[in-house]
């Protein structure tokens, strides 16, 4: 009977492959839920006992190696849109190369691996300028010409929302996100996490081993987030605009995918340097460090001050906890410069009370900190 290789029935839902188009004109598959009633109507009961069946639905990512049907499962993982072949790619390696500039080869790195292996946790990539025509959108878009329905474009209300579908995309793009405590957390979470639970409307919750991999564009350079000088997460570029335009680049990226993608299958990557891939030094750019400084509480901007200036007369000192309070005017409370010390500067008190000097000529005991110039690099 022709067309039963277009409907499955996967535990007791049933689908139909159909093809859609996107707002670009081109032509995608997708199975669409289709309900027992309409395909009697459309082809009769008979027409059931010939629809495949299938016990469950697995996401299995693969670019090399694909398989739709695993066991007795369905992969819900999307194939690649296109068939892969050696060619040139100029547009890609120019897009690369103005996105990741003096870092082009960890760029080639970051999509290999994306590429060959999926399921390799790496860093939140975020590309941030101040000024529009820079590329960051485009090389989303470049990313979903690759990897096809396995990108997602999301905002801050999916982050907001219960719902969390966009954890089981293998890139997760947002754009202008709320930098709350809220949101943080979670972009942090998903970006290491090995297992979530995945609460999808009108579904019952379920666990999934994530793969997501996340990347925040933004217009705000220095505070899209907050991060300290401890956060190994995020690798952050800061784009310049294009000099040129060319009305046919976008084009051209896509009729070039298949070249990159043979060129990312047949990349030779090196051994991952710490469980995110890169090195934490790798990914810590200017740009990072400039959120870094802007992200600083103001009792942590205050503390940097003082310190500098005892350490600019003194050359070295040592303080307890009340002694930086008194030097703070006591506008901070005792908890919140402890905060400070531990997350900003990485340091902590000695284990036992000392005998130190807190000022020329006078000696008390307690527990100190000790400052040196090279705490402020």
């Amino acid at each position: 009977m022709s067309g039963v290789e277009e409907i499955r029935r996967v535990g007791d839902a049933y689908e139909k492959k159909i093809t859609s188009v996107a707002v670009n004109g081109s032509p995608y598959i997708h199975w669409q839920p289709i309900r027992r009633e309409t395909i009697i109507d459309d082809f009769g009961r008979e027409y059931l006992r010939n629809i495949p069946s299938f016990d469950n639905r697995v996401v299995v990512p693969s670019h090399t190696d694909f398989q739709e049907v695993i066991g007795k499962c369905v992969n819900r993982y999307h194939s690649l849109a296109f068939v892969v072949k050696e060619g040139p790619f100029p547009t890609w390696k120019s897009l690369v190369n103005k996105v990741f500039g003096e870092q082009e080869n960890m760029g080639w790195e970051y999509l290999a691996a994306l590429y060959q292996n999926p399921l390799q946790i790496l860093p939140i990539l975020c590309l941030v300028s101040e000024e529009n025509g820079t590329g960051k959108t485009t090389f989303a878009n470049a990313l979903a010409n690759l990897f096809g329905q396995n990108v997602g474009f999301y905002g801050q209300q999916d982050l907001s929302s219960p719902f969390n579908t966009w954890v089981s995309s293998l890139i997760a793009v947002f754009e202008e996100v709320n930098e709350t405590d809220t949101t943080l957390t979670k972009l942090k979470a998903a970006s290491t996490a090995r297992t979530v639970t995945i609460n999808a409307k009108y579904q019952q919750p379920y666990s999934f081993q994530s793969f997501v991999k996340i990347i925040l564009l933004s217009n705000n350079e220095k505070t899209f987030i907050r991060a300290n000088r401890n956060d190994l997460r995020f690798w952050v570029r800061k784009l310049s605009p294009l000099t040129e335009y060319d009305p046919n680049f976008n084009k051209n990226l896509e009729s070039e995918t298949p070249a990159v993608a043979y060129y990312l299958s047949t990349y030779k990557l090196p051994e991952p340097r710490s469980r995110m891939y890169f090195a934490p030094q790798e990914i810590s750019t200017e740009a990072l460090q400039a959120v870094v400084k802007e992200s600083r509480s103001n009792c942590t901007k205050d503390l940097y001050e003082t310190i500098a200036d005892r350490l600019y007369n003194e050359g070295q000192f040592k303080a307890t906890l009340t002694d930086l309070q008194g030097m703070l005017h006591f506008k901070y409370k005792i908890s919140e410069i402890k905060q400070a010390l531990r997350d900003e500067f990485c340091v902590s008190p000695s284990v036992n009370p000392v005998r130190y000097t807190k000022i020329p000529g006078q000696s008390q005991t307690g527990r100190v900190y000790t400052f040196s110039c090279d705490m402020l690099q």
